[in-house]
């Protein structure tokens, strides 16, 4: 191999070094951000859903109406999975054939937003699910988590 092409072979291998560091600093850079989303994701859903779900849920009881709270944690890789919390009421206790109402607030890491999804399961046997919102997670306050609650509560017990 002539110097030439020892030269030009070296400023090949050195710009896909470069490109490469830049691309594996672009990917920390990246993954840091996820991790920084999810940790605020987490404390939002610990620190306000779910105070707001308890809340909630004690005054159905008082009214002879249950619900559940299901925490579904972070995964670990590769089958990472979203943290997300979900209240279900169970109408005088009774558990629906057709599934019963429920809430839910999930971190999408893909998307970096918290979404806020629910259902409603009608008397007659129809199912109204869908999406609620898509939030900043300082978007997240318990008068928000309060609305969708009431807006949930006056579907579900406001049927006739």
């Amino acid at each position: 191999m002539d110097e030439t092409m020892k030269n030009a072979l070296a400023r090949v291998l050195e710009d896909y070094e470069q490109r490469r560091d830049r691309e594996i600093s672009a990917r920390k850079a990246e993954q840091a951000e996820l991790e920084q989303f999810l940790s605020k994701a987490v404390v939002a859903l610990d620190s306000i859903v779910m105070p707001c779900f308890q809340r909630f849920s004690e005054m159905l009881e008082a009214h002879h109406h249950t619900c559940t709270i299901a925490v579904e944690k972070q995964g670990d890789e590769p089958r990472r999975s979203d943290p997300k919390i979900i209240i279900t009421i169970f109408p005088e206790g009774a558990r629906l054939p057709q599934g019963n109402p429920w809430l839910s607030y999930a971190a999408s890491s893909h998307r970096q937003k918290i979404a806020a999804h629910r259902c409603i399961n009608l008397r007659s046997g129809g199912a109204i699910p869908g999406p609620v919102g898509e939030y900043e997670v300082d978007q997240i306050t318990p008068a928000l988590v309060d609305a969708h609650l009431l807006d949930l509560a006056q579907t579900v017990f406001g049927q006739t």
